[in-house]
């Protein structure tokens, strides 16, 4: 194949990649929007959400701030107070590039927040990152509000995927276009689907690993029982809005790291508003996850961390 048709090829195959992502990205900014509002007001009310909350309620303090809890925080503030100073909006020939890199900010700034989190509730730190997205959506889903409560469990077919907290199934999910605008769609069902490729993807990676493992002598692999794909299935956390950051960082940093550069000049302005968009998602996190740390170390500790970000 001549380097001009491999060239026509990435092209082409990055910029259906980018809009897969924009989309997924697009649906979480969504209902955000439409849930809090697209204000300066939106986090505030993100959080007295929060506040009505029964699990939120009941959490009492006492725990005392240490290094560990100041150190997980800080890392993820810190990371987020980078996404939000960058001049995306000043020069928007900036976009591609710093999209290359804002997965991978926006997974840490959660990862870092999120750690902290976890400490506040005494918790036992993951020590590795499928670890700590399982923490994670157990925290998800009984402390946060929508639709970062939303998860998928289940499988291991899409039509078998069951959704916590969206009102939408795999059979529906498994016909939805991952290219929708979901401003004209089913938003649950576009949610869904974000949640449900991510899940594809993890088994599919439990699926391999699987097949080369217990191989007879000379064969590279095998096949797998149903009842191993189902139990793989069973096995594998609910899949959450941290699982689809974290994807997005792996084929950013590992997979595919210029499918943002490769359609720059065609997507600039696209790749300006997919910069906002992500910013909201990972601030609304960091902001929900906020709140479970001010419940546990007190207002009066927290007001004093939170002002070394402002």
């Amino acid at each position: 194949m001549k380097s001009s048709a491999i060239s026509l090829y990435d092209t082409q195959d990055a910029a259906y990649a980018l809009q897969t992502y924009y989309s997924y990205v697009r649906a979480w900014a969504h209902q955000i929007k439409k849930l809090y509002g697209s204000d300066s007001a939106c986090f505030k009310n993100i959080e007295d959400a929060l506040m009505t909350t029964k699990n939120i309620r009941k959490l009492q303090g006492g725990r005392v701030l240490d290094n560990e809890l100041i150190g997980g925080y800080t890392r993820g503030r810190l990371t987020l107070k980078a996404m939000e100073v960058f001049p995306i909006e000043k020069d928007k020939s900036l976009a591609p590039t710093a999209n290359l890199w804002l997965p991978v900010q926006a997974y840490y700034a959660v990862h870092g927040v999120g750690l902290a989190a976890m400490l506040a509730l005494g918790q036992t730190l993951p020590k590795a990152h499928e670890s700590f997205k399982a923490a994670f959506a157990d925290l998800a889903l009984r402390y946060l509000p929508p639709p970062f409560n939303a998860g998928c469990k289940g499988g291991p077919t899409v039509v078998q995927f069951v959704f916590e907290n969206l009102t939408t199934t795999g059979d529906q999910v498994r016909q939805q276009s991952n290219l929708v605008n979901p401003k004209y769609a089913d938003i649950d069902c576009c949610l869904g689907k974000c949640l449900a490729t991510t899940r594809e993807k993890l088994l599919e990676e439990l699926f391999k690993k699987a097949r080369r493992d217990r191989v007879t002598q000379g064969r590279k692999r095998r096949n797998l029982t149903s009842q191993e794909k189902n139990d793989k299935a069973g096995k594998l956390h609910f899949v959450t809005a941290i699982d689809f950051l974290y994807r997005m960082r792996i084929r950013s940093n590992y997979e595919e790291p210029d499918i943002h550069l490769f359609a720059s000049d065609q997507q600039a302005d696209e790749a300006v508003r997919h910069y906002g968009e992500l910013l909201l998602l990972t601030k609304a996190l960091v902001t929900s996850l906020s709140i479970i740390i001010r419940q546990k170390i007190g207002s009066t500790v927290m007001t004093e961390l939170e002002g070394k970000f402002t």
